[in-house]
């Protein structure tokens, strides 16, 4: 598994342009071209929001508008690794590899065990 990194909306539509990643962590407050602007042209990948905005007609809004999940910061990594998993249910998605990796973080999408650090 590979993690790509967007540091702004604009390079995040670089990025999608060029590969179709198995899920989408997308913050709001991206320079340039932000989250919400972001989210419509993302197509058929799950989209974890993961904002600061606590207000819940924004949650409800990017949730009705394709978000598949949406987290508030500050948030626990445990939660986010959930999260990811939960998403990644999809058979469709899931069937390339089920390990995923990020930095110290391991997630087995098959069995739902979460390692940090070589601890479960």
């Amino acid at each position: 598994m590979e993690v790509l990194i967007a540091f702004s909306g604009t390079k995040a539509l670089l990025v999608l342009a060029n590969s179709k990643p198995d899920i989408i962590l997308l913050d709001l407050m991206l320079p340039g071209l932000s989250g919400e602007e972001l989210l419509p042209k993302i197509k058929n990948i799950p989209v974890i929001v993961i904002s600061a905005k606590v207000d819940i007609d924004n949650k409800v809004e990017l949730l009705l508008a394709g978000a598949s999940d949406y987290m508030t910061k500050p948030f626990d990594t445990k939660e986010l690794l959930a999260r990811i998993a939960v998403q990644l249910r999809n058979p469709d998605i899931s069937a390339t590899n089920p390990i995923l990796t990020f930095d110290n973080l391991i997630l087995n999408t098959d069995c739902h065990i979460v390692t940090i650090e070589k601890k479960r």
